[in-house]
């Protein structure tokens, strides 16, 4: 059974498509462009936490009521509350 290449195409499950390029972002040290999941920048060297601010993503409502139970709780401790 002889076969020449190109004869027969596979569907091995990968694809060429674009869609599987990482997105690049700017590093928050250097500036440089980044893949947006690098875990260090290859220019500055510097590594890059991605999400590290809790309240990002979330919607405003849920940024007050997080403020109000901190404050409730502030005052409930210092006995200014009943």
């Amino acid at each position: 059974m002889s076969h020449e290449w190109g004869d027969d195409l596979i569907d091995d499950g990968w694809s060429n498509d674009d869609d599987d390029v990482n997105e690049v972002v700017p590093c928050p040290k250097c500036s440089a462009e980044i893949y947006e999941d690098a875990e260090r920048c290859p220019v500055c060297g510097e590594y890059v936490v991605h999400g590290a601010n809790p309240w990002s993503g979330q919607p405003v409502w849920w940024v007050v009521l997080g403020l109000a139970g901190v404050l409730a709780l502030i005052l409930a401790l210092s006995g200014l509350c009943l």
